[in-house]
């Protein structure tokens, strides 16, 4: 029974972090829907711009990348390909709570269509 738990124990080892079955983290979303690159960041003025729209980041703005659930602000670099569900404002500005920094590599495979869009 030991011996059986060990080796599962390294066999999870093995593999590596867990996935939401999409390839990415398990604190990552299962359903990714747009992918945006990071054009310019501004922690100072709570801006983002990306894929050349402007956008509000929440002053507790959570920041996620492969090997953390929870990264500083910081960890947010131009030309990143990234996702996130921007949330309307009254103003017009959308607001951004969270983001997600994907690995580097062909991110169109974590690319899920909403499903109204895939017929």
């Amino acid at each position: 029974m030991l011996i059986r738990l060990l080796a599962s124990a390294l066999l999870a080892l093995a593999l590596g972090p867990a996935s939401a079955g999409n390839g990415l983290p398990l604190h990552y979303p299962a359903r990714i829907t747009a992918i945006q690159t990071v054009d310019r960041v501004d922690l100072s003025e709570n801006t983002l711009v990306a894929g050349d729209l402007a956008y509000r980041l929440d002053p507790n703005l959570r920041v996620h990348t492969p090997a953390t659930a929870n990264a500083p602000p910081q960890a947010l670099r131009v030309g990143q390909r990234v996702t996130f569900f921007p949330e309307p404002l009254p103003d017009g500005q959308e607001l951004v709570r969270e983001i997600w920094i994907l690995p580097k590599g062909d991110s169109r495979r974590w690319l899920q269509p909403e499903p109204d869009e895939a017929n």
